[in-house]
Formats: structure tokens, sequence, C-alpha cells
């Protein structure tokens, strides 16, 4: 349960983030991914860490998901990652049809801004914490 879970959420809040019109037109398209495709111009939001750990009751099979983001670019200072940040935390706030599945709770527990070694790109690192149930 917990990997069908963590699988089918993860898909569904990629193509969320896709499907945002704010966050697409700030990206330039649809540049959401699982996979970042070899020599994509920045910037655009990357499938990052997850995790999934159970959270079944009585009553229903359930799954606590931690599904990370990151948001890089390339821009001079910090605004733009933040930015975009800011548009796919509007985003997730959506709840997504997961198959299978009933989304109880989902909220952006952090963000955090970080410029990495390179220095010229940033990361912004969105946390979703997702509860779900199969339905």
């Amino acid at each position: 349960m917990i990997a069908d879970a963590l699988g089918k959420a993860q898909a569904a809040y990629v193509a969320l983030l896709n499907a945002d019109t704010d966050l697409t037109t700030a990206l330039g398209g649809q540049h959401v991914y699982d996979a970042v495709p070899h020599s994509r111009a920045f910037p655009y939001v990357v499938l990052g860490a997850v995790s999934a750990r159970d959270w079944s009751g009585n009553a229903a099979e359930g799954a606590e998901l931690s599904i990370n983001f990151d948001v890089y670019s390339r821009a001079r200072g910090r605004s733009q990652a933040n930015a975009l940040a800011g548009l796919a935390t509007a985003a997730l706030m959506s709840v997504p049809a997961v198959p299978d599945h009933r989304v109880v709770l989902c909220e952006v527990q952090r963000v955090e801004t970080q410029r990495l070694r390179d220095a010229r790109t940033y990361l912004a690192r969105l946390v979703l914490r997702v509860l779900i149930e199969r339905a």
C-alpha cells in the first residue's frame, strides 16, 4: 500500500504543478519533472526526495508521505527561486486526484532556499506532507 500510494501521489502532484497556469507561465512551459532532461535550461522544478510511512488506522489503510520539490534558478539572487517556490506552494494547495486513494491532508511544511556550490544556481526546496488513505 505504501509504495503504491507514494508512486501514484508523486505522479499526481507533478501533473498538478504542470497544469498550473501561473507556474508554467513563470517557468516558460511545463517544466516540472520527475527526472530532469539532459541540458534542461533554467528555471525548472524537479521531484526531489520522497518518503512514506504507514499511517493505517483501525478503519483504513493509509500512508504519510513526504514529497520534496526542488526549484532551480540561475537568475541573479534568490528572488526568482523564491517567487517560483511561492507559485508552486499555491498550486500544491489544490488536491489532485490520486487513483485509488483519497488525500486526507496536504500541507507545505517548509520552504528552504540556498545558493549551491557553483555560486550561480539557487535551489528552493518545498517539503510537502500528505496523508493519504486507500479509497
